[in-house]
């Protein structure tokens, strides 16, 4: 095992198995695997390892089926606020925590991804959003805070869905617009893929021979 990973009770108790199968989806063994590695930039390759399981068209079709349920539900545009939701639909991994990533998706047009200036380049990596949007954090100039570009990408936008695990300060910063809570991704983050079945498969079979 690398130096990263711990060697904890759960480890030694089998839960986690000590030996990995060549080539396996790291993240197949959930978020009690990872918290067991130590070192962050270890954790977002491992991320990253499990997203490439998915072939860009899958993460543009994730993105497509959202943008049509923003549209069915008579919003104007949906704010994402929540780092797995934005993984999910960007295949690139986003683990930013208090620091802001917003992915906004609109009725119609194009989807814009609102990223920290130290973000910039691996967000921009992403498979499916084009329109990047780059604030500052410190010291941020009037034109350059995240509050800004967001307001510059909503546009004439007035009713606005929000993640549920967003936080409060996204709608107090703004109260310009009529927000409401929207699980739109949920939604669809519980009904699979074909893609997403077949690699639960073959996450199967690895736990099955480990």
């Amino acid at each position: 095992m690398p130096e990263e990973i711990n060697r904890s009770p759960a480890c030694m108790l089998g839960r986690i198995p000590q030996a990995l199968p060549q080539n396996l989806p790291m993240k197949i063994y959930g978020t009690n695997y990872c918290a067991h590695i130590r070192n962050p930039a270890t954790k977002a390759v491992i991320a990253q390892k499990d997203l490439n399981m998915f072939k860009p068209a899958e993460i543009h079709q994730r993105l497509q089926r959202v943008q049509a349920s923003v549209k069915t539900a008579g919003l104007d545009a949906l704010v994402l606020r929540t780092d797995p939701n934005i993984t999910y639909l960007i295949g690139v991994h986003c683990e930013l925590g208090e620091r802001k990533a917003l992915l906004v998706i609109p009725a119609e047009g194009e989807p814009s991804l609102i990223v920290p200036r130290l973000e910039q380049e691996q967000l921009s990596a992403n498979l499916s959003v084009d329109n990047i949007l780059v604030y500052w954090e410190k010291d941020a100039k009037p034109g350059r805070t995240w509050e800004d570009c967001l307001v510059k990408v909503l546009g004439n936008a007035k009713r606005i869905g929000v993640d549920p695990l967003a936080d409060i300060g996204l709608s107090t910063a703004l109260p310009g617009y009529q927000w409401q809570i929207s699980d739109l991704v949920e939604q669809q983050r519980v009904i699979k893929s074909p893609a997403e079945i077949a690699l639960t498969r073959r996450v199967a079979h690895y736990w099955t021979q480990a």
